[in-house]
């Protein structure tokens, strides 16, 4: 089952599965995901 990076209509940004995503969240890249989380500050 295919994952996608979604942000909910507060702004927090998770990963859940392509089939569970609601009305209310908006798909974005990963990139985007990993600035938004504070993911990337670890990476480098």
């Amino acid at each position: 089952m295919p994952y996608v990076y979604v942000k909910d209509s507060e702004g927090f940004v998770f990963k859940k599965k392509e089939s569970e995503v609601t009305t209310g969240e908006k798909i974005i890249s990963e990139k985007e995901y990993m600035k938004k989380s504070g993911l990337a500050l670890y990476e480098k």
